[in-house]
């Protein structure tokens, strides 16, 4: 304990003797002056310890053992003395102490007492004394390396005595000891510290210098504490020796000022890493005062960050260059988009619609154009704009060089108390002391020139671009301050969105019209950002300079819904087009197809590195080391997917001749995969494989079917694609394609995201071919039902569609087309998956027409089925119902011979699959129906065992073809909705009803397959004789012979006179009169006016509210889109009124109106004929009376299936309602007046 200790040193006891006169007995003083020794010694170590200065720390780690330098010394000096005289003991004690130490002794002596009062002084100076390494302000987490300069000056006063009463003491009222502190910095000082997210390099602020002062005084109390005499201010050996407590002691108090001044640069060993900054730090503490080791009063510092100056050349290369060459990497991938929406779009052109899109006169249609024409509005391009403005700061940056610095001004530090650990400095805010005289902005304007300023002002042109750590100085004081989630950049790319419909009527020959319709949509959105978690990843580091690449992990990008990394995972690009062109109007005397469009979606996805994770999932933010160690292998940054494919085929037969031939190859308009082929070829079967291996640079493997055939005839603009799930369905991601007008298509199927086993292949467990939509190029029939095949296919027909069916069963590919070719009686060694069997017809080999009869008969089933059961089972869609009917002809395969000319086996199929559909009524009717397909299905059989040669055999298997799948189609569907009865189908659809169908039926040759690479090609209208005439501006003037005429983009005017005419009159409001003979007028787009003249005249009103006459002749006029009048003239006229709330007045004649959508008006009049109204709609369409008509002298008549309009007292028939209740109509379904 301590009483222990102290007894353990108290000084050895002499028998006192009186000193000689003149003299003094040191020895006997001894106890005093080594208890008094030992005193302050455990005092000083108590205060030292409970005092820590700001900027040096704990007193004690710096002061001097002033105590223990002169104890000794002093103490054996004296104990081996004997009586001197005082100059005697003071030269002895001067001598051993030794002349760094001020010392002077004073005494006195009697034969009751003796007295010495000891001075002692000592002043120390350290150079190199180490700082604290926080500085006294660890909330700002300061991490110091640096030294500082000090001085000590100690002095005691030690004043002792002996006397006979009260034995050894100490005189506590001359004794103290006093200490002073004077610490600061030299001006060649050089430190580095960490602060914050940056480590900085430092100086002494010579205009506010770092300094420290401290004065500490300790003084002795009297104890007292004995009780007896009063011993004065006697501290007496039994006193010390007591019960007490140590603060009762002494008295001690000490008082500091402390001032830090810093001059800062952030830097590491000279490499800035970052933006360099160059500040003053200033941290001024109130005076401080220890009592007894406690801090009393205030000592909450006053911190500035002063002079604040940004160092543009680091900022450029430390900090934009980075950034600028990260955001180049990113969107690097959407630069094919910005090509691809302004990539000429060819469909458009092609079909001859450049003149009313092209808007920069370049002769091509391109996305964007046909954006802004038929959305009406101009197209936001702000993304597209962006990357062009980043690409030129990018071009920039590489030439840049300068010394420049940005004055941000001063700022206190407020709201916190740095002097606490604890403090949160989050509620630590800047205040500005003093703003530069001007923004950053208009200091880079005043102080750079040339390439430099350049360079800035394209930063501020960019849209969405925004530095704090340039445009707002306080971020730099949350860097210096370590506050987490600063955003020192933030780059909000304008979203591209836009999506437009397409409804466009175009003019193809005669009476036909093309129909483009569709739509297309974009999106992109991208979020760039830069925080603090890469300058924390390298201050954990410890800022070591082979680490300095880890400030680049503050770039991040968003892979998330929202810039800051938050929300659900979203591509940043996807961009679908689904825009289709067909034929318009279905006239008897026509033939053809029209198949074409642009289709395809495309989806561009950063990859998070911690997506494939099972325990991350990714933070939803790239950042800049995942982008710098996969750029070089683009699959693993970016997941792009999909291509955009344009295609176009198209005939037109009039009278058997064509008049109007159009197509190119389907080709990829656009192609988003991340890597260039690099094709190796592997040729299996008579169509091939290619395969890509796996190369060094880690791009995409795949396959490329090519060229394989669609044959159920030859298929053109079926959409393809790989069906990895086996649902039928093309999600997303799946590779799709569009099949050529000669039924040829080519796909790219990645390996890497579909060849599960690895095994360098697909096989028929990975996925399938499906091809759906799509027209026939013999019968013109659209495709109704999907035909499939295993991945090595090269031909994709019926039979390869029950074969795949029965792989999805479980059996192996081979199996299946063993059961497939034995269950039909098909040749053994035929290859299903390779045989085109329409070429080998033209080869002369006579398999060909069993294996295409055996396609057709197949077909003919499923379609038939399909159209019976779709008619009553709304619930299931027709893919569903394919599938059922497949699946049923599939387990009659299993179980030995199919036969789809035996109405038994058909029935069986029939029901099987409408039962398991719920189609009961079609399980009902399965005999009847059985009986239908079974007939044409015969058709087949007999022609394919005919003598006929085998392309005239083939021709005539397409007839049967055309009728079963079409007219004997839509009266089963007829069947099924109850307007047809099942009677009246089998005797239209078998025997010789039949057969008359199929020997009206007009077909080409499906052996001939269209060349896919034809130019526009036109035949005149058979024996027309027309003959081009060259126009004159706006009035155009025909001639007496047979004239075509066409029209410009302004408002024309033309006469054709006498002949069989053809005038288009394009673009403007045209005014148009076809005069004499047949002619063939179509307004364009506009609001046009359109006469027909004498003769049988076809007039289309195309686009825009039109007024069209037909005046003489059994015309045909058609309004399509827009709000039109039409009116016949004299004549049994068709009119149609189209898209639009049109008005149609029959005229003279019994003639047949189709108001179309929307609302129609219908004018009756007597005298002017029976008009059959096609499509009455209730409560939409109305009865407008002429000839000073009122609806009492109307009545309404029910016949059969249809409503008579008269007139109640003559019986003149005005009107005949087709498929209208008489009870339905009233007064409320007339109008009162006319336009």
């Amino acid at each position: 304990s301590r009483a222990r200790a102290n007894a353990s040193h108290a000084p050895r006891r002499r028998q006192f003797e009186p000193a000689p006169a003149g003299s003094i007995a040191a020895p006997i003083l001894l106890c005093g002056i080594e208890t008094g020794l030992n005193q302050f010694q455990k005092i000083l170590d108590n205060q030292l310890n409970a005092v820590n200065l700001p900027i040096v720390g704990a007193l004690k780690d710096i002061s001097p053992d002033f105590i223990s330098d002169i104890k000794t010394k002093l103490i054996d000096t004296i104990n081996n003395q004997g009586n001197l005289s005082l100059s005697q003991l003071e030269n002895s004690i001067r001598n051993a102490l030794g002349e760094n130490v001020d010392f002077t002794l004073t005494g006195n002596s009697n034969p009751d007492e003796s007295t010495l009062l000891i001075t002692l002084g000592k002043q120390y100076q350290f150079p190199d004394l180490n700082l604290a390494q926080n500085l006294g302000v660890p909330a700002l987490s300061l991490d110091v390396e640096g030294k500082a300069r000090s001085q000590f000056n100690y002095n005691l006063s030690l004043a002792v005595g002996f006397s006979k009463e009260f034995g050894c003491y100490i005189d506590t009222e001359n004794t103290k000891l006093t200490a002073n502190l004077d610490l600061g910095l030299d001006d060649e000082f050089k430190g580095k510290a960490n602060l914050g997210f940056l480590q900085v390099d430092l100086a002494n602020d010579i205009n506010n210098p770092t300094k420290v002062g401290a004065n500490l005084e300790v003084k002795l109390n009297d104890l007292d504490n004995l009780g007896g005499r009063d011993d004065g201010v006697r501290l007496t050996l039994p006193e010390l020796q007591g019960n007490y407590q140590f603060k009762d002691l002494f008295q001690a108090n000490l008082n500091s000022n402390a001032n830090l001044g810093l001059a800062a640069k952030t830097s590491t060993n000279g490499n800035p890493a970052f933006p360099s900054y160059n500040f003053d730090l200033a941290v001024n503490w109130p005076l401080l005062n220890y009592a007894n080791g406690q801090l009393t009063g205030p000592q909450k510092p006053a911190v500035a960050f002063n002079n604040m100056q940004l160092d543009l050349g680091t900022f450029i290369n430390n900090f934009a260059k980075p950034i600028l060459s990260n955001i180049s990497d990113v969107i690097k991938p959407f630069r094919p988009v910005i090509d691809f929406l302004n990539t000429d779009t060819q469909l458009i052109s092609k079909i001859g619609l450049a003149g009313e899109f092209d808007r920069n006169g370049d002769g091509k249609v391109s996305v964007l154009e046909l954006a802004a024409k038929l959305s009406g509005r101009t197209i936001d391009t702000r993304f597209l704009d962006a990357v062009g403005k980043v690409d030129k700061v990018i071009s920039l940056v590489d030439q840049l060089a300068t010394a420049d610095k940005i004055d941000l001004g001063s700022y206190n530090l407020g709201n916190i108390d740095v002097a606490d650990r604890n403090a949160n400095l989050q509620n630590a805010s800047a205040v500005p002391k003093t703003a530069g005289q001007q923004n950053p902005q208009q200091q880079i304007n005043s102080k750079t020139r040339g390439k430099t300023q350049e360079f800035f002002n394209a930063l501020q042109d960019i849209e969405g671009f925004d530095l704090p750590l340039l445009n707002h100085p306080e971020t730099a004081i949350d860097l210096l301050l370590g506050k987490p989630d600063v955003p020192l950049f933030t780059y909000k790319i304008p979203r591209l969105e836009f999506e437009f419909d397409i409804q466009q009527n175009f003019p193809i020959w005669w009476i036909v019209n093309g129909l483009i319709e569709g739509k297309f949509s974009a999106i992109a959105s991208l979020g760039f950002g830069y925080d603090t978690y890469g300058l924390n990843e390298w201050k954990n580091s410890n800022f070591a300079v082979d680490a300095a690449g880890k400030v680049l992990d503050g770039f991040y990008v968003s892979d998330r819904e929202n810039a800051d990394g938050t929300g659900s995972d979203v591509d940043e690009l996807s961009l679908e087009a689904s825009i289709a062109a067909g034929l318009g109007i279905d006239v008897k005397l026509i033939s053809g197809y029209l198949k074409g469009g642009i289709q395809g979606k495309v989806g561009i996805d950063l990859i998070d590195g911690g997506e494939f994770q099972p325990k991350q999932g990714g933070d939803g933010k790239i950042r800049g080391s995942e982008i710098a160690s996969r750029i070089t292998k683009p699959s693993e940054l970016f997941n792009v997917s999909g291509q955009i494919n344009a295609f176009l085929g198209a005939e037109v037969k009039v009278f058997g001749g064509t008049v109007y031939d159009n197509n190119f190859a389907t080709f990829e308009l656009a192609n988003f995969a991340p890597a260039k082929p690099f094709i190796v070829e592997r040729p299996v079967g008579p169509g091939g494989i290619s395969q890509r291996p796996p190369d060094v640079d880690g791009d995409r493997p795949r396959v490329i079917r090519s060229p394989v055939t669609i044959t159920n005839s030859y298929l053109t603009g079926a959409k393809v694609f790989f069906d990895a799930n086996f649902n039928d369905i093309q999600d997303d991601k799946e590779p799709f394609t569009i099949s050529n007008v000669d039924g040829s298509f080519s796909l790219d199927i990645s390996l890497t995201d579909f060849d599960k086993n690895n095994n360098g292949e697909l096989d028929a467990d990975e996925g399938r071919l499906v091809v759906t939509e799509g027209i026939n190029t013999a019968t013109y029939l659209p495709q109704q039902t999907p035909l499939i095949a295993t991945p090595d296919a090269t031909v994709v027909t019926p039979l390869t569609t029950l074969m795949a069916e029965l792989v999805k069963q479980g059996f192996d590919a081979d199996r299946a087309e063993f059961l497939v070719k034995s269950s039909l009686g098909l040749p053994p060694t035929i290859d299903l998956t390779g045989y085109d069997p329409l070429q080998a017809i033209t080869q002369n080999d006579r398999n060909g027409l069993a294996v295409y009869a055996a396609h057709i008969q197949v077909q003919n089933t499923v379609v038939q089925t399909q159209s019976l059961i779709g008619g009553i089972s709304s619930a299931n869609s027709n893919i569903d119902i394919a599938d059922r009917i497949i699946s049923n002809i599939a387990d009659r395969i299993q179980s030995g011979s199919v036969d789809l000319t035996n109405p038994a086996q058909l029935q069986t199929i029939i029901q099987s699959a409408a039962t398991q559909l719920q189609a009961q009524k079609a399980a009902n009717i399965a005999p009847e129906v059985a009986q239908i397909i079974a007939e044409g299905n015969q058709r087949v059989s007999a022609i394919a065992s005919s003598n006929l040669p085998l392309s005239d055999a083939a021709i005539q298997i397409a007839k049967v073809q055309q009728v079963a799948q079409g007219e004997v189609a839509r009266d089963l569907l007829l069947v099924a909705i109850g307007t047809k009865g099942i009677g009246e189908a089998i005797a239209e659809n078998t025997g010789t009803s039949l057969d008359a169908k199929i020997r009206s039926a007009t077909v080409n040759n499906p052996t001939i397959r269209n060349s896919i690479n034809s130019d526009f090609t036109a035949a005149p209208f058979p024996d027309s004789g027309i003959e081009l005439v060259n126009n004159s501006p706006n009035q155009k003037i025909g001639t007496d012979g047979d004239d075509t005429l066409g029209g410009d983009s302004s408002d024309d005017v033309f006469s054709g006179k006498n002949g069989n005419d053809l005038i288009f009159g394009f673009n403007g409001n045209d005014w148009i009169n076809g005069n004499q003979n047949n002619d063939l007028i179509n307004g364009g787009f506009d609001s046009d006016t359109l006469y027909g003249g004498k003769g049988i005249d076809i007039i289309t009103g195309s686009d825009g509210a039109d007024i069209i006459f037909g005046n003489r002749g059994d015309d045909i006029l058609d309004g399509s889109t827009g709000n039109d009048t039409l009116r016949g003239g004299k004549g049994n006229d068709t009119i149609i009124g189209g898209d639009g709330d049109d008005f149609l007045f029959g005229e003279g004649g019994d003639d047949s109106l189709m108001g179309g959508n929307a609302s129609d008006r219908f004018l009756l009049s007597t005298n002017s004929g029976i008009d059959t109204i096609l499509d009455f709609e209730v409560d939409k369409d109305l009865l407008v009376l002429g000839s000073g008509l009122t609806f009492s002298q109307v009545a309404i008549v029910q016949d059969s299936g249809a409503t008579l309009i008269r007139i109640a007292q003559t019986g003149e028939i005005l009107a005949n309602l087709g498929g209208v209740s008489a009870n339905s109509i009233g007064s409320a379904n007339f109008g009162s007046t006319l336009l």
